[in-house]
């Protein structure tokens, strides 16, 4: 008995010992497989609760960025319209000073279309007329008319208001805000003794006018000037003739002048004489 319990005790410290080894060996794999479940339990909740931080994340900042795209195009889109509106300002300015030009361009050339076409209308008419009274009047008995001076023809001059200015041709220029006031004898063509004064006419910078210029010989008129008519005169007086003075405007705006009989052009208010010459009476 003695000798039995011994081998016993030493048995059954084995067999607890074997039992000691089972029961850690499986409560290590029960925690291992509790805690691989915990574990997999923590990921997944883990991973939703940081799927749905990313997704506020991503609504915050998809927010944020169209709030600021829609700023920046919204700014993209008023500079762009400014500079479209100032381009289109710039276009519209420079197409209507363009019209403006061919306006005034195509004006002044059916403006002198009108006036050459009136002036040799009215120039045919008059030499009708004057040939139908010359043919009425110079009859055996009639009244004897004076002959005109060879190489001479007569110009009439016309005026209007606002401002004060003259014009000039070879028939009456009456008519259409326009008064006709004087006419005098010039030379058509050089005689001896003669100058050449030519008349320009402009209708730039304001109404239509005309300007009286002399020794301009072949050259060209000033700027902006055209000629309309040209004749002779003389410089100094002569026998049977009689002065005319040509007056500029004092205020220049616009230049023009005006014909006037006698020495009085320098006489009268706002004109001061420019030069005189004498024709044919």
């Amino acid at each position: 008995m003695k000798q039995y319990e011994p081998q016993s005790t030493e048995r059954h410290e084995k067999r607890l010992s074997e039992l000691m080894k089972q029961y850690e060996s499986q409560l290590a794999e029960r925690h291992e497989q509790q805690l691989s479940e915990l574990m997999k339990q923590y990921e997944s909740r883990s991973a939703k609760r940081h799927e749905q931080q990313l997704s506020g994340l991503m609504k915050q900042y998809e927010s944020q960025s169209a709030e600021r795209h829609e700023q920046q195009l919204s700014g993209l889109m008023k500079q762009y319209e400014s500079q479209s509106t100032e381009r289109h300002e710039q276009q519209l300015s420079g197409l209507m000073k363009q019209y403006e030009s061919q306006s005034t361009e195509r004006y002044e050339k059916r403006l002198s279309e009108l006036m050459k076409q009136y002036e040799s209308q009215s120039r045919t008419r008059t030499e009708q007329q004057l040939s139908e009274l010359m043919k009425r009047h110079l009859k055996k008995g009639a009244v004897k008319v004076k002959p005109m001076p060879a190489n001479t023809d007569t110009l009439y001059v016309s005026a209007a208001l606002d401002p004060r200015r003259d014009q000039v041709g070879w028939s009456k220029q009456g008519g259409w805000g326009w008064t006709d006031r004087l006419d005098f004898k010039v030379f058509r063509f050089s005689e001896i003794g003669t100058i050449k004064i030519t008349v320009g006419e402009n209708s730039s910078g304001g109404p239509y006018r005309v300007y009286a210029f002399k020794h301009i010989g072949t050259g060209a008129l000033p700027l902006g000037w055209k000629e309309v008519l040209h004749f002779y005169v003389f410089e100094t007086e002569q026998p049977n003739t009689e002065m005319i003075s040509i007056g500029r405007a004092r205020d220049l705006d616009p230049e023009r002048c005006i014909f006037v009989r006698g020495d009085h052009a320098g006489k009268l208010l706002g004109w001061k004489e420019d030069f005189v010459f004498w024709v044919p009476v």
